[in-house]
């Protein structure tokens, strides 16, 4: 019963104070930069040799300054471009795929390592990567099992002794099922088991941040601030949500109270209610955004 306004974040990383701020949902991603104190180019790195990942090194996606706090943010790190990370959530999907095809030799390492796999799911990495690049009859149920896919990528950050992308695959086959309306109705299982060496396969996490150029930063403290974040705007997307994006019930010009509605679920449709995360005046109802300004 209480709109979310705010989110929890931490920035961290090539920042010259990690901290872990309340920011209200619209803030950009360069503000909350700014309030850790700023890029830090002390160990020998420029502005122009980092980049920005929000949400964490694994599950996250490449972000920009320009980019702005949503839902389902929750963290912000600022790490060396030319690193495994960024190396990584850079690379284009297609030209992965076909790295894949060309050097995959079935060692299975993607499927024995699979979290998924291992707590019981119909999961194997290895024989989408066969049936695909080699063209090869299989089942359809070891394709549709991409939906079975949580995106860790540990298939692609650690297991893969090529550094090959069964991840990518998954993605590719996620997209595909959606675009052909394709639902779930095979892959319900209630009564799983876990693979017998479940307990010998986990990845020990020390040796993933060692693989991922991450150990700099192990130990890295980023209190809680306790004063909120304060932007004098804010944008807000329509679409930070599952389902259809939220229709504005506001105007250019209205004043608003954070809290209040803004933007409201499409008839029939799945979707989310946004309201606003400042005081202010919507300065701009934009496409796919509502931009609203701090005003006395």
């Amino acid at each position: 019963g209480v709109p979310v306004t705010d989110k929890l974040l931490t920035v961290a990383g090539e920042v010259n104070r990690p901290t872990t701020l309340l920011a209200p949902v619209g803030t950009s991603y360069g503000q909350l930069i700014e309030e850790a104190g700023g890029l830090r180019v002390s160990r020998g790195y420029s502005e122009d040799e980092l980049a920005l990942v929000e949400g964490g090194p694994m599950m996250g996606r490449m972000a920009s300054p320009g980019g702005v706090v949503t839902k389902t943010s929750g963290g912000l790190l600022a790490l060396p471009a030319s690193g495994p990370v960024v190396t990584q959530l850079s690379r284009d999907l297609e030209t992965t795929i076909r790295r894949g095809r060309s050097a995959c030799d079935q060692c299975r390492d993607c499927t024995d390592l699979c979290p998924r796999h291992l707590l019981g799911h119909e999961l194997q990495p290895h024989t989408v990567m066969r049936a695909i690049n080699y063209g090869m009859d299989h089942d359809p149920r070891s394709v549709t099992a991409a939906i079975l896919c949580c995106e860790c990528r540990l298939c692609e950050a650690f297991a893969c002794p090529l550094e090959l992308s069964p991840f990518a695959y998954y993605v590719s086959i996620k997209r595909a099922l959606r675009e052909q309306g394709w639902r779930n109705e095979i892959h319900k299982t209630a009564d799983l088991k876990p693979h017998s060496m479940r307990d010998f396969r986990r990845v020990p996490t020390s040796r993933l941040m060692d693989r991922l150029g991450l150990a700099p930063y192990r130990g890295q403290n980023a209190p809680l601030r306790t004063r909120p974040v304060q932007p004098t705007e804010v944008c807000i997307p329509m679409q930070m949500h599952i389902g259809a994006p939220s229709i504005p019930v506001v105007h250019q010009g209205d004043q608003v109270k954070r809290g209040q509605l803004i933007a409201a679920i499409p008839d029939g449709s799945l979707g989310a209610a946004i309201h606003a995360s400042i005081d202010g005046v919507v300065a701009e109802v934009g496409q796919g955004f509502i931009r609203i300004e701090r005003r006395a």
